[in-house]
């Protein structure tokens, strides 16, 4: 509050945890709901590492393959569960990566022996912890997505004696040396404390490149995790066997949106176009955006993405077990016009519903589209980002005569009632329009030109 009030600091980095609390069940912890109180009070942007893993357990196999598939598989067990205070629902939460898989070989100790390494390059590193996205339960923030976000913390390898190694500088990450004056100034370390900098980095340059337009920290938290990349290869191998669900599930638990990249961060590109709202929403009321997408996004036959990322920072009650008093989706919708979005709500709006109920939504199956991930697994994240992917002009639901006109709906549901709070929530809201494959594109231009800025629709359940 003193670096808040006094020096206008809006990013604040938190590279610490405390052990003793373990996320379990479905009741927030104590540090992170204090947290979740002083991010939505002050409009700052908390940055938290997910905590580290001592000593890991060690998969017993005969090879590498099968090592580092084993380390990968205990990412989701209870012993990598969060720490206090990473499950923070208004923070963004981050786990480490790493960036290396090839050790220091040390041939006086371990000959030519091949040493087994605890992660690929750019997967979830042995001892990061994880968050558990349960799908089921009154919603408490063991079903938000944690962590959002990634970042480098390193890489560990076994001894000959069975034991992981901490300090193979070839794994680790450079850092500033505390202790600099009787040592180096320099020094190699890992660890999710690594990683969260980076991201709290990201942030702050978001904060600095926007400051003239005063945007808030929703929008911060939201450009950073628009910007997310996951490695394909590494996402195929988190996946590898599993459903659709499941395999989403897998990778929004270990490494969330994925890596944040700052200048995709900070900028727009030809091919890459990225607009931005911030607004307030009514509890139960909803938002209708509309997006014509120009015809310059259709030439050829190629992978094309429309991406869009929602940031909001409810009130929450650390005493009751559904945490946070209102809930925000976004969701994209094709081949709809806004009156009809509207008259498909009013539809669902035709009986009375009990707090135990589930709310009404306008169902993605109505445009015969889905963005991934589903929006089930992302209902209970107050970051929440996902990604409508095509090749085909029909994808998107182009004719020659109206082009193709989509809508981002945002909805907002009123889960108990705060009788301290105002009913607006305000929220963030980015869209990008993605074709990086095409080498003659001119998105940006096109949408600078054609794009009709229209008013939004509002309706009032």
């Amino acid at each position: 509050e003193r670096f808040s009030d006094e020096y206008g600091c809006r990013v604040f980095n938190l590279s610490f945890g405390n052990p003793e609390f373990v996320m379990e069940g479905q009741r927030q912890l104590p540090w992170a709901c204090l947290l979740d109180e002083l991010a939505r009070k002050h409009d700052v942007v908390i940055v938290v590492s997910t905590g580290n893993v001592e000593s890991p357990a060690i998969p017993q196999v005969d090879t590498s393959d099968q090592f580092q598939q084993g380390v990968l598989d205990n990412l989701h067990t209870e012993e990598h569960r969060l720490i206090d205070p990473a499950s923070a629902v208004n923070a963004l939460t981050v786990g480490a990566i790493s960036r290396s898989d090839i050790p220091t070989r040390d041939s006086t100790r371990e000959g030519a022996r091949t040493q087994l390494v605890g992660a690929r390059v750019n997967g979830p590193a042995p001892f990061t912890r994880t968050g558990i996205l349960d799908t089921s339960g009154p919603g408490g923030p063991n079903r938000a997505v944690k962590p959002e976000l990634v970042a480098y913390g390193g890489n560990q390898r076994l001894t000959l004696g069975q034991q992981w190694r901490e300090s193979d500088r070839a794994l680790a990450e450079p850092s500033l040396n505390y202790a600099w004056v009787a040592d180096r100034q320099i020094r190699w370390d890992i660890g999710t404390s690594c990683a969260a900098p980076y991201v709290a980095h990201v942030c702050a340059l978001i904060e600095h490149h926007y400051r003239d337009q005063e945007v808030s920290a929703n929008m911060i938290r939201a450009l950073a995790c628009h910007s997310a990349v996951v490695d394909p290869d590494i996402d195929e191998w988190i996946k590898d066997g599993a459903s659709n669900t499941e395999g989403e599930t897998r990778v929004l638990r270990v490494i969330g949106y994925g890596r944040p990249v700052i200048e995709r961060a900070l900028h727009s590109t030809d091919k890459r176009v990225v607009l931005m709202a911030e607004d307030e929403i009514q509890e139960d009321s909803v938002h209708v955006y509309q997006l014509a997408l120009p015809d310059e996004f259709f030439a050829g036959r190629r992978w094309r993405f429309i991406r869009v990322t929602l940031a909001y920072d409810p009130p929450i009650r650390g005493t009751r077990r559904v945490y946070m008093a209102r809930t925000l989706n976004a969701k994209l919708i094709r081949g709809l016009s806004a009156e009809r979005i509207i008259e498909l709500l009013g539809a669902n709006q035709s009986r009375e519903y009990s707090q135990s109920d589930a709310r009404p939504t306008l169902s993605e199956e109505h445009s015969q589209g889905v963005s991934r991930p589903t929006e089930s697994l992302l209902e209970w994240s107050t970051v929440q980002s996902r990604v409508f992917t095509g090749k085909e002009q029909r994808t998107f639901e182009r004719n020659s005569a109206t082009g193709a006109t989509w809508h981002v709906v945002v909805e907002a549901h009123k889960r108990f009632d705060m009788p301290d709070e105002q009913p607006e929530q305000r929220y963030a809201l980015v869209l990008s329009l993605e074709d990086e494959q095409n080498t003659d594109v001119r998105l940006y231009e096109a949408v600078r030109q054609n794009l009709e800025v229209r008013e939004r629709v509002r309706f009032r359940r």
